[in-house]
């Protein structure tokens, strides 16, 4: 994910530094960002490369295209040649800063995770553990370089469907890490050795949700009863400024919407404390109803089986085989029946709400999810970048 962020980063950049220096060159640069960023959205095959185009498009333009905020078309020669190179500049400036985003998280999130483990030098120790789950060059590059300086274990989830587990696996094995496999639906089964959980985000929210891989969710959520920490890895060309995911990506997240505050004919349509209390009462003999229902079914005697004669001239063994094989071939069709109407479900994202988060790891900083908001405010505003 992180390298076609980066080749989509490099493919706008190249545009801006072509860009010409005619009348209404300011216009047509920009007009061509959005109509190469739609293009590049498009010709991403899976929802998750998608969405991380689309946000690597966005945080570019709004960083970039910033001094040109506000700016008319009217403007004479010499001024809007003075924007076009304020925006090449900005824009090579950015791309170097991109180019060492890894190296810098990796850096940042190493210091911060090592605080966390209690680990500060080689005497750390080595019964520290820690969970993570999906695949990540920035993961990775995280946990080599704090793997160099502490001693852990690490545990990771295989992530189904796509099993991106067992690249990271390797991955940290081989810088001499001890690594457990594990299923991801056994997590909460591990937790209580854990002393914290990190994952990589797809895209991290104005709000400071966080979309990942699948999973990430239910790792939250179990570390969160445990009291365990969940940070998360995250370059802040994944950040975006919207509080909801796309719409064709929020089929498949499904995130949190941002809170609205009841309106006053809402709030004078809800029901009172009484009326609460009596549709409680309702449910619940509704609930003693049904539950007596199904014990009178069970008690309920077995209908009587009339059984078919079995024909002349044929023996008693061979009539039980051949009702033997009918039964057989009839559960058979049935169990085809039946799954043929079962529909298969295979998410790759699921969304982490900011109150489960306790850290982001980013290449500007170690940042808590309201800080996510402040971060996109300073790049959509700071002239000098």
């Amino acid at each position: 994910m992180r390298a076609i962020a980066q080749e989509t980063l490099r493919a706008l950049d190249v545009l801006v530094q072509q860009a010409g220096t005619h009348r209404g060159a300011l216009l047509q640069l920009q007009i061509q960002l959005r109509a190469l960023a739609d293009r590049l959205v498009s010709n991403a095959e899976e929802q998750p490369v998608r969405g991380a185009v689309r946000i690597a498009c966005a945080v570019f333009m709004a960083f970039v295209l910033q001094p040109a905020a506000g700016a008319t078309y009217e403007l004479v020669s010499q001024q809007e040649q003075a924007l076009l190179a304020a925006i090449r500049g900005r824009s090579g400036r950015y791309m170097r800063f991109v180019s060492k985003s890894t190296e810098s998280l990796a850096r940042i999130g190493s210091q911060q995770l090592q605080q966390m483990l209690g680990g500060f030098g080689v005497g750390g120790s080595s019964s520290r553990c820690v969970l993570t789950l999906g695949a990540s060059a920035c993961l990775t590059e995280l946990l080599c370089r704090t793997a160099r300086e502490t001693h852990f274990t690490l545990i990771v989830a295989e992530s189904s469907p796509t099993g991106d587990g067992h690249e990271t696996a390797r991955c940290v094995a081989s810088a001499g890490v001890p690594v457990r496999l594990l299923e991801t639906a056994a997590v909460a089964r591990c937790m209580s050795q854990v002393h914290m959980v990190l994952c990589a985000a797809h895209a991290v929210l104005q709000d400071g949700s966080v979309v990942g891989a699948v999973g990430c969710l239910t790792l939250a959520l179990v570390a969160n009863a445990h009291g365990t920490p969940f940070c998360v890895t995250a370059p802040h060309y994944c950040f975006h400024h919207a509080d909801a995911m796309h719409a064709d990506a929020a089929r498949d997240v499904g995130p949190t919407q941002p809170t609205r505050q009841p309106t006053q004919q809402q709030t004078a349509q809800q029901p009172t404390m009484q009326q609460q209390q009596e549709e409680q009462h309702r449910r619940h003999q509704r609930r003693q109803m049904e539950g007596k229902r199904r014990v009178l079914e069970a008690a309920a005697p077995l209908p009587m089986v009339e059984t078919e004669p079995v024909p002349t001239g044929q023996d008693e063994g061979s009539a039980s085989s051949n009702m033997a094989s009918d039964a057989t071939s009839g559960s058979r069709g049935a169990a085809s029946a039946v799954a043929s109407t079962i529909e298969r479900e295979s998410p790759l994202q699921d969304c982490t709400p900011a109150a489960l988060v306790t850290r982001l790891y980013s290449d500007v900083g170690a940042l808590t999810p309201s800080a996510v908001c402040d971060f996109l405010y300073m790049l959509h505003t700071h002239p000098d970048g």
